[in-house]
């Protein structure tokens, strides 16, 4: 199955992919994910979240939110929502979809 991207979300240009992991990285600290060989599949336009697959092992697919954060030990890390499927990644891009048209309509 092939995600469809659609507005808000927007694809990362691949230049930009090694800088966007590294600050994925440096957000994430000591998280389990950071570890992990990562790649941006997509980016909300306002920066807010981005979508990674991880490729070592079972690929999966995590949602890496910078505005909810968690705070362990006065630190504050991003949350991270894993997906299990590319199916779940396109229900996520289709129902913010879906909140983007409803607000710009």
């Amino acid at each position: 199955m092939r995600i469809q991207i659609k507005d808000p979300w927007e694809m990362p240009e691949l230049r930009d992919c090694s800088a966007i992991i590294a600050w994925i990285r440096e957000r994430l600290g000591k998280h389990p994910l950071a570890k992990r060989k990562i790649f941006p599949l997509a980016l909300l336009e306002d920066r807010s979240r981005a979508i990674v697959e991880a490729e070592e092992g079972e690929p999966f697919y995590a949602v890496v939110d910078f505005y909810q954060t968690k705070t362990a030990r006065l630190i504050a890390k991003p949350k991270v929502m894993m997906l299990p499927d590319r199916a779940s990644v396109q229900r996520l891009i289709d129902d913010t979809n879906a909140e983007y048209r409803k607000k710009y309509a």
